[in-house]
């Protein structure tokens, strides 16, 4: 019993983690897209 429930918590975990990380990615992105538009504009 106790194993099942540590195993669905660590697969919660880590897709909240994996969530945060394609937010962070995005975010990025999003910020490196928008100084290439600044370069293009020169």
């Amino acid at each position: 019993m106790a194993i099942t429930g540590v195993g669905s918590y660590n697969s919660i975990y880590e897709n909240t983690y994996a969530l945060s990380k394609k937010e962070a990615v995005k975010k990025e992105e999003t910020k490196e897209t928008a100084v290439m538009k600044k370069a293009l504009k020169r």
